[in-house]
């Protein structure tokens, strides 16, 4: 077992005597390693034997042992560079498939990710390879065949601002490099590891971060052609005579969207879904109380996806709704549920004249009232400031009635 200490500057490795308890014996390799803080353990020279790499933060270096054997083991301390600023993490792999273990390393300061040729000789010549010279805060690398073509890539964190991302070797001998975010936004990305954790056969990435606290994975070559999310059954609290949907998407070429609708007065049992909508739009002959939509995406590539910012419900109540007086009112509208701290409420009026607009909180207390406008006959859009989440009853005020929509708002 071997190990960095940051504060003590130092290099050690345990060996392992047995017993039980287990018996270790530590070696320093290198007692002023100016702020150790990676090492890593791999046979460099191919001898057969386990030798030792090391990276050193305070004195941007990164080195070396080799493993002489012998019994106390010998070891050679041989530097590869002291001018990598910042170095941060370390890992190994024969990286340009020609047999010989190869380093590579990131560097905080240098905000660089690198691997380092191993040209053999005695001592090994080392060529610096640049694989990014601008990634901010990189904290750390780890090496894997993510893509599944038989070559090693890389992935590195960037702590600070917090970045994750992989670069795929596309020669496999680590001249042309492309880089492929997982996460652009990933506060204190820090540390990260590769490893098949869903048993597949494929590479996964996992990574913590650091200032917030969480841990996560991802599937990072692995991409499926077509998937789909379905909402929970949203209560219109009546009956609907259409359902309007609306969303904002980003749709790469090669990729494609659509949103489905259904409802119905059985929540266990809505039915079948209305043809699909490729963009925003009303989706007629919808009629019940229970509401729910389904979204699908498909690509055709691994490289693009679309991208979802957000998608809004509506609905146009079942015609002859009654307003709290018992009027039949010129007007009809929808809502949009869930919304995200503001609702939006869409209008349509068949007359001119006033209207008020007014949220009411479950216990029905009044939370909001927007002052009373003169619209013409036609489509309007009226918005409610920020409210808190939860569930809230708005009521539009017309001229002898007024419209009465159920809605919930999230953060």
């Amino acid at each position: 077992m071997a190990g960095a200490a940051y504060l003590a500057s130092d290099i050690r490795w345990w060996r392992n005597d047995g017993g039980d308890p287990v018996v270790w014996t530590e070696t320093i390799l290198n007692g002023e390693f100016d702020g150790a803080v990676d090492v890593w353990a791999d046979d460099i020279d191919g001898d057969g034997r386990t030798d030792i790499i090391g990276g050193a933060y305070d004195g941007d270096e990164v080195a070396w042992w080799h493993n002489e054997g012998g019994d106390p083991i010998t070891w050679t301390q041989q530097t590869i560079t002291t001018t990598y600023g910042g170095t941060h993490s370390l890992s190994t792999e024969d990286i340009d498939g020609d047999g010989d273990t190869d380093i590579v390393t990131c560097a905080y300061h240098a905000r660089d990710v690198t691997w380092w040729r191993n040209d053999g000789g005695s001592p090994i010549v080392w060529t610096e390879q640049v694989i990014d010279d601008n990634y901010l805060g990189a904290a750390n690398v780890r090496v894997g065949d993510l893509d599944g073509d038989g070559d090693i890539d890389v992935a590195a964190a960037g702590q600070d601002p917090g970045r994750l991302a992989w670069y795929e070797n596309v020669d496999g001998a680590g001249t042309s490099w492309t880089v492929r975010d997982i996460r652009a936004s990933y506060s204190g990305a820090w540390p990260l590891a590769i490893v098949d954790i869903d048993q597949n056969g494929q590479l996964d990435v996992a990574c913590a971060a650091y200032y917030i606290g969480k841990i996560r994975w991802w599937e990072v070559a692995e991409y499926k052609t077509g998937g789909s999310l379905t909402s929970s059954i949203l209560d219109a609290g009546a009956g609907t005579e259409a359902i309007v949907l609306d969303w904002e998407a980003s749709v790469p070429a090669n990729t494609g969207l659509s949103l489905e609708a259904r409802a119905g007065n059985n929540p266990a049992d809505l039915g079948a879904w209305a043809p699909p909508l490729t963009s925003p739009g009303a989706v007629a002959g919808l009629g019940g109380r229970y509401l729910q939509y389904r979204v699908t995406l498909q690509s055709a590539a691994a490289q693009a996806s679309p991208i979802v910012d957000w998608i809004e419900l509506g609905w146009q109540p079942a015609a002859g709704l009654e307003d709290s007086q018992g009027a039949d009112i010129d007007a009809w509208a929808t809502v949009s549920s869930p919304a995200r701290r503001s609702a939006t409420i869409r209008l349509r009026l068949q007359h001119p004249g006033p209207v008020r607009l007014e949220a009411f909180d479950p216990t029905g207390r009044l939370v909001w009232r927007a002052a009373e406008r003169e619209l013409p006959a036609g489509d309007h859009t009226l918005t409610t400031p920020s409210l808190a989440a939860g569930c809230y009853l708005y009521r539009i005020v017309r001229p002898g009635g007024s419209l009465l929509l159920r809605g919930v708002v999230v953060d």
